[in-house]
């Protein structure tokens, strides 16, 4: 309710939304190719000279995610691990 009345709002968060509260993290866009593309992304940035802290953070909750075996759960499983983290 939070997330839909504030600014973050978005059809990402409202497509994602439903799974994530269930939680039911079926593969609708697997962790995996997620991954994939932040890999590609920051051997680009590397390619070019460029720091991308935001989404080397995002790749080490990924690693994470994949070493817990959420690579074939869709990438909002990682939430998983926040809520693991947050106890």
């Amino acid at each position: 309710e939070l997330i839909q009345s504030s600014m973050v709002r978005s059809g990402v968060v409202d497509y994602n939304a439903s799974f994530v509260l269930r939680p039911a993290f079926s593969p609708n866009s697997p962790l995996r190719l997620k991954h994939k593309d932040i890999h590609l992304t920051l051997d680009a940035a590397r390619t070019l000279g460029l720091k991308l802290p935001g989404i080397e953070t995002v790749d080490q909750v990924y690693e994470k995610a994949a070493a817990a075996g959420h690579d074939d759960l869709d990438y909002a499983a990682t939430l998983m691990l926040v809520e693991k983290w947050a106890g």
